[in-house]
C-alpha cells in the first residue's frame, strides 16, 4: 500500500524521471534519505517498472495519432488454432503501433498508432488488410498542429 509520500514522490517522478532525489526531496518537502528509501522500495516492490523518455513525436516526424477499432474473425481462431490475444501480440509488433488491446463493444481490437501521414496509415490499414484475422477496420484520426501544439 502506498501513502501520501509515496504518491507526491511518485507524481514528481511521472514528470520528470530525471530528478535527483535532492530535488524530488525539495519538490516534495521530504528529507532526501526518506525519499532515497522510499524510491529503492518503490522498485523493489514493482510499482516503478522503469524509466522512460516522452519523446516529442512531432520532431520525431510522427505527428498523426490515429485509433483504429478491429473486428475480428472468430473462425479463425478455430481453424488456425489462434486466440485473441496472440492476434493482438502479432499487430503490437508493427513498428508503428504503440498499444493495442483487447476492447468490447462493436469492436475486437484497438490499436493506437503513430504516423508521419495519413499514407503511412493507409500501409497499415493495407496490412492489417493481409492479416487473416482482420474482418474490418475502422480510423480515428487526431492530427497534430505544430504551431498551436494542439490535437483537433
Amino acid at each position: 500500500m502506498i501513502d501520501k509520500q509515496d504518491t507526491a514522490i511518485l507524481n514528481i517522478l511521472k514528470r520528470d524521471s530525471r530528478l535527483s532525489v535532492r530535488e524530488i526531496s525539495k519538490l516534495s518537502k521530504i528529507p532526501p534519505t526518506t525519499v532515497s528509501r522510499r524510491i529503492r522500495n518503490l522498485n523493489k516492490l514493482g510499482l516503478i517498472k522503469n524509466y522512460t523518455i516522452n519523446l516529442d513525436m512531432n520532431k520525431v516526424g510522427k505527428p498523426t495519432i490515429s485509433y483504429v477499432l478491429m473486428n475480428l474473425d472468430v473462425s479463425v481462431f478455430k481453424t488456425k488454432k489462434l486466440t485473441q490475444n496472440e492476434i493482438i501480440e502479432r499487430i503490437s509488433k508493427h513498428p508503428i503501433v504503440e498499444e493495442c488491446c483487447s476492447v468490447t463493444g462493436r469492436a475486437d481490437v484497438l490499436a493506437k498508432v503513430r504516423t508521419k501521414d495519413i499514407f503511412e496509415l493507409d500501409d497499415f490499414i493495407n496490412y492489417l488488410r493481409k492479416e487473416e484475422a482482420v474482418l474490418r477496420t475502422e480510423t480515428l484520426i487526431a492530427l497534430y498542429y505544430k504551431e498551436e501544439n494542439n490535437y483537433i
